[in-house]
């Protein structure tokens, strides 16, 4: 068998012109002359190219990240509210056996209300209060039961109907949900104030 003698290994300078275009078998190689490149690092895509590093965060993403969490603490205050007025109802007494609840529907006849909201004396409060939308409640202190006559009982009855007619708890939860979203911009503050 015949020896074969091992590839010779690349050497680590550049190919040169002349080494490519002599004959492979020749022993001497032609004087040297550099092969200039034909791509560039830039225009191959599989050339590696190295990474810049990573930029710092931009300031649009604090804004974002600030917004988030503004918004997320509003919403949870609004959401502890929710829950508080929810309490508030369920520890109220009921007062769909009284005087109070045929007024009540007398009332509703009057000012033209279909569904009557639900009557309920309240532990804690001393005003008034119309709780709701979809089911409607309304939260009449006893302290104002027994202070006003049946006229100005009346008075008070009509004017929480008359946030029932209006929607008036739909657009209160609606404009809360736009200050958690528009925290941040003082118009909605004001406005908050003024409605």
């Amino acid at each position: 068998m015949e020896a074969r003698s091992p590839e010779p290994s690349l050497p680590d300078q550049p190919i040169l012109r002349e080494q490519v275009e002599t004959n492979r078998f020749e022993t001497e190689p032609a004087p040297a002359r550099a092969i200039e490149p034909t791509h560039t690092a830039a225009s191959t895509p599989w050339a590696a190219q190295p990474t810049p590093p990573a930029p710092p965060w931009p300031w649009k993403a604090w804004l974002l990240c600030g917004w988030l969490l503004g918004t997320a603490v509003m919403l949870v205050r609004l959401f502890r509210g929710l829950l508080q007025v929810r309490h508030l109802v369920r520890s109220s007494t009921s007062l769909e056996e009284s005087e109070l609840n045929q007024m009540l529907r007398n009332c509703c006849r009057r000012v033209g209300v279909p569904d009557y909201p639900r009557l309920h004396e309240p532990p804690w409060i001393e005003t008034p209060l119309l709780i709701g939308d979809w089911q409607p409640t309304s939260l009449v202190p006893l302290l104002i039961q027994e202070q006003l006559s049946p006229a100005e009982l009346e008075t008070v009855l009509v004017h929480e109907l008359h946030h029932v007619r209006r929607h008036d708890a739909a657009a209160s939860l609606l404009q809360a949900v736009l200050k958690a979203i528009y925290f941040f911009h003082p118009a909605v503050w004001f406005a908050d104030r003024w409605l």
